[in-house]
């Protein structure tokens, strides 16, 4: 959906963004405005939460890791048995 869009950044605002659907787009206008020192308190806020919000979950990446690893080590032992 949102692979075809090349802006100069979010109207709105990254909350915007991820509203729409683009979360690539959300987390690099979110990422610009935490790095803007002239950026708003309110801007860093909304820009924290949307970041916060398109964050890959620790666990779920834990659990895919050490399935992967397990596929992996199950692979090898029927290869090598």
């Amino acid at each position: 959906m949102a692979k075809g869009r090349r802006g100069g950044g979010g109207a709105g605002g990254p909350a915007a963004l991820l509203a729409a659907g683009d979360h690539r787009g959300a987390r690099r206008e979110a990422l610009r405005v935490l790095a803007d020192p002239a950026a708003r308190e309110a801007d860093r806020e909304e820009a924290a939460a949307v970041r916060a919000a398109v964050a890959p979950d620790p666990l779920t990446a834990a659990v895919g890791g050490a399935a992967a690893a397990g596929a992996l080590a199950l692979t090898g032992w029927l290869l090598l048995r």
